[in-house]
């Protein structure tokens, strides 16, 4: 019986560094958060679209909800031949939890992620509809050093009671 149960730990132990491996092929693109600040990434290895056209890339902008998507408001800082950076502080996320951006490329080509990236998602427009293309998701949600994440309802000032509840609790 001990055998069995041995194998059985052994078969378990193995399916979950299975899955851990599994887990850890997509990898989050295009933003680093460090202290206060999120550093947005541009490395045009990343971006067979833009790094296979051809064209030099003279300026990388980022382009997202955050700044009403426009192609000339936030530019990067070359900082090698192919990565860019452009650093803003948190304090500029603090209404949603979760933005939506992309790069754009000498202000008319759009940094195409691949949904290979963690944080793909698909795109859609005003109404909705699905654009056939991927936006990145920035998460603005944070530990900090001491590990606390702090939540906003909206619309619910006077509420006396708020009960948070995900996969970190169990859904309870």
């Amino acid at each position: 019986m001990k055998i069995k149960q041995h194998n059985i730990l052994l078969l378990l132990l193995l399916f979950l560094f299975t899955c851990n491996i599994c887990a850890q092929s997509k990898t989050i693109k295009g933003y680093d958060i460090k202290g206060e600040e999120v550093i947005f990434i541009f490395n045009v290895n990343d971006y067979p679209n833009i790094k296979n056209n051809g064209d030099t890339i003279d300026d990388v902008y980022v382009s997202g909800e955050f700044n009403n998507w426009a192609r000339d408001q936030w530019p990067m800082l070359k900082v090698s031949d192919s990565i860019y950076q452009l650093k803003k502080s948190l304090s500029l996320f603090t209404s949603d939890f979760g933005w939506e951006f992309k790069f754009i490329i000498n202000g008319m080509h759009w940094a195409e992620p691949s949904s290979d990236f963690e944080n793909s998602v698909d795109a859609k427009d005003s109404n909705g509809f699905p654009l056939m293309v991927y936006n990145l998701k920035f998460y603005s949600a944070f530990a900090t050093d001491y590990g606390n994440i702090s939540f906003k309802l909206k619309g619910y000032k006077d509420a006396e009671k708020v009960i948070l509840s995900g996969t970190f609790n169990r859904w309870g």
